[in-house]
């Protein structure tokens, strides 16, 4: 079986002859309580043809575009321009403009895709606003920095490549990406929007229950809203937590297009756009506390037909991230800081919902270091789940606790005994943990959810029991048989030449930070998921 078919059907015009639950376009009433609820989302989607090019429908459609121009029928509608309408205003709309109409429609998240006017050719592209000058509002189509890592959205995130010019002619298959630059980068990103417009090499038999493909690389799977597991969700009463998002807040933190692959420290953050994110805060360490937030919702008692568009939303950006690891060279791990935070995250919940094979394949063959939760959660010396980075030699990490080097405040423990870094508690396990710990209920709390999570590593045990851990707990430096950095290093204290249960032993002593043990710096926190946690935990074996 090909690749494209073994996930889903593919943009080739044959058939999958599996069945109607695995089709793009497969009957939405199949399917039991799942395809009755795509039925209903498929109703409210489109109800309103005759408008639906013109007026974004808050309540479901997730994006939207002006200036289209529509047919009589929902599946033949034509569109000679696509505009994109930007959260911070008109000024940063994005509009693709092409040669002539175009048979288009939109995904189940609202965005746009458009299909050529005969077998083999091509949509043409002739304009894409704002305009991509000084090097700034860039666009590309199917990034893959397999072996040759660059970007075309803006000069000031390094390893620039000019954009394809214009006109171009985009076959099937073809991701076309545009972001809006920020005339001065803000504190965490230098993008303001960002959008995709997709070409295919036909109408999916259902576009309003498909799912726009990956946006980076070649390979350009459709998956379909009917594979999705909404009655595997928990139901739990909204009253637990008055401070809880509600499906406006979390649909607005789950549609917009991300751009999220790049494995640059720092540039791999500053090219996701503002507008497409929580809080315009484009930090991996906040983005991922903003989608436990989304996840966390989606496990309360609002009725399905609310949380659906909110579902749909965030998985699509677990299928961007799987195509992106998968086909686009993507990486995550941006230095082992939280840079990259919540990817794998996002990744999981999505291949748990759609519980496709060959998702789930992928995780549990996907290298762990390329995400933050992989690389920065271990199980230490008798199963104790630890906070830090495998990254650098030991000299290194005793280097940075004689001398309270920054550079080393995300590496782990090289004698696996407490939380890493030259102030356990302290540095990226500040900015991380209780996500860890929000992250550890959420799993606890959905067996879908968990039996996803990659085992590579022990890291689905590392991350529940860090998490809770650090709920009951929090910093862990005791028991610590590891004398304290005073006197000669390899004499008084540091590494004793020796090796045990897979670390290096160490000179014995009182412990290297035993006043830390207990201490709680975490400077990430959500009042919502607190609460929840509070509520679920007792409520869980």
């Amino acid at each position: 079986m090909s690749f494209a078919l073994s996930h889903a059907s593919s943009l080739s015009r044959s058939k999958d002859p599996s069945s109607a639950r695995s089709r793009p376009g497969a009957d939405p009433t199949e399917g039991g309580l799942i395809g009755r609820t795509a039925r209903l989302f498929g109703a409210l989607r489109f109800g309103l043809t005759a408008f639906a090019c013109f007026v974004a429908l808050p309540s479901v459609a997730l994006s939207h575009a002006k200036d289209a121009t529509a047919t009589a029928s929902s599946n033949a509608r034509t569109c000679s321009s696509i505009t994109y309408a930007a959260p911070s205003g008109p000024r940063n709309n994005i509009t693709y403009v092409l040669d002539k109409p175009y048979v288009c429609g939109q995904f189940a998240n609202g965005d746009w895709f458009v299909v050529p006017d005969q077998a083999g050719g091509a949509v043409v592209v002739t304009a894409i606003t704002p305009d991509y000058s000084n090097l700034m509002n860039g666009w590309d189509t199917n990034p893959d920095i397999r072996g040759h890592y660059y970007q075309s959205w803006d000069h000031r995130l390094g390893y620039f490549r000019e954009p394809p010019t214009l006109p171009y002619a985009a076959p099937a298959g073809t991701s076309i990406i545009k972001v809006v630059s920020m005339a001065d980068c803000a504190a965490t990103t230098c993008e303001q929007f960002g959008a995709v417009l997709t070409v295919l090499e036909e109408m999916p038999a259902s576009p309003q229950t498909t799912f726009r493909p990956p946006a980076n690389g070649t390979i350009k799977p459709l998956f379909s809203t009917d594979l999705l597991h909404p009655a595997a969700l928990p139901s739990y009463p909204s009253t637990c937590c008055p401070s809880r998002i509600n499906a406006a807040m979390a649909l607005a933190r789950s549609k917009g297009f991300r751009n999220n692959y790049s494995p640059d420290t720092v540039s791999g953050y500053y090219m996701i756009p503002a507008d497409n994110v929580g809080y315009q805060r484009a930090w991996g360490g906040d983005m991922w506390l903003s989608d436990l937030e989304v996840l966390g919702y989606l496990m309360l008692d609002d009725a399905p037909i609310a949380k659906l568009p909110v579902l749909v939303a965030y998985v699509q950006q677990g299928i961007d991230i799987w195509g992106a690891h998968r086909n686009g060279g993507a990486s995550w791990n941006r230095g082992g800081g939280g840079n990259g935070a919540g990817a794998l995250t996002t990744y999981v919940f999505a291949a748990a919902m759609l519980d496709d094979p060959g998702m789930l394949a992928d995780l549990k063959a996907a290298d762990m270091n390329d995400f933050l939760e992989g690389l920065s959660f271990y199980l230490g010396r008798n199963g104790v789940a630890l906070y830090g980075a495998n990254r650098d030699t030991i000299d290194a990490y005793w280097g940075g606790v004689s001398t309270g080097d920054a550079s080393t405040r995300d590496m782990r423990d090289p004698h696996g005994y407490i939380d890493g870094g030259p102030i356990p508690g302290g540095g990226y396990e500040a900015n991380l943990a209780n996500q860890v710990s929000y992250l550890s209920l959420l799993l606890r709390a959905l067996p879908a959810f968990r039996n996803a999570w990659p085992t590579t590593n022990s890291n689905l045990s590392a991350i529940v029991g860090f998490g809770k851990r650090y709920h009951d707990h929090k910093t862990l430096t005791l028991p610590d048989p590891c004398a304290p950095a005073v006197g000669t290093y390899k004499r008084d204290y540091g590494p004793s030449g020796s090796v045990s249960e897979g670390f290096a032993d160490c000179i014995p002593g009182n412990g290297r930070f035993p006043s830390l043990d207990r201490s709680n710096i975490a400077n990430r926190v959500s009042s919502f998921l607190t609460l929840l946690y509070q509520y679920v935990d007792r409520r869980l074996p």
